[in-house]
């Protein structure tokens, strides 16, 4: 009688894997449509719900843009701040082009984080620095964005 059981002792096991990997698949496969926000002039493109609308604001006075995105019912809103910057060397008090040595690659990477009043992060890539924002609790459902980040350039 155990040599029937055993096979079914390692089948077990198995299926349970199998089980649990098709549910925490689908816990984190978006349940509505996705649709592609590209920006030609600041050289990115991210995926957002089809929910959400998005407003480009210019920055009177200023070469930033900040792009507003928000759904429906506005319980969703971030907003992405892109503008040129340049670097300086304090010591010799010179102001220059940005280095490439420390941009992002095709996605993002590693980028700066503050939690603070609102959830924010940074980054910059050749020559644009960007600035994410949204209200402190939106980590959740803003990093799954932020992971579809590509430059374009």
């Amino acid at each position: 009688m155990s040599s029937k059981l055993f096979p079914w002792l390692l089948v077990l096991p198995i299926l349970a894997v199998v089980a649990i990997g098709v549910h925490a698949f689908a816990s984190v496969t978006p349940t509505q449509p996705l649709a592609n926000y590209r920006n030609d002039q600041w050289h990115f493109s991210i995926k957002v719900p089809s929910n959400m609308t998005v407003d480009d604001v210019e920055k009177v006075g200023a070469e930033e843009q900040i792009i507003q995105f928000s759904d429906a019912s506005a319980n969703h809103m971030f907003e992405i701040a892109a503008a040129p910057y340049s670097q300086m060397d304090v010591a010799l008090g010179e102001e220059g082009a940005p280095s490439s040595n420390e941009d992002q690659p095709a996605n993002l990477g590693i980028v700066n984080v503050y939690h603070e009043d609102a959830f924010s992060v940074g980054f910059h890539r050749k020559g644009i620095a960007y600035t994410i924002t949204a209200v402190s609790d939106a980590g959740a459902w803003l990093i799954p964005i932020l992971q579809s980040w590509e430059f374009t350039n």
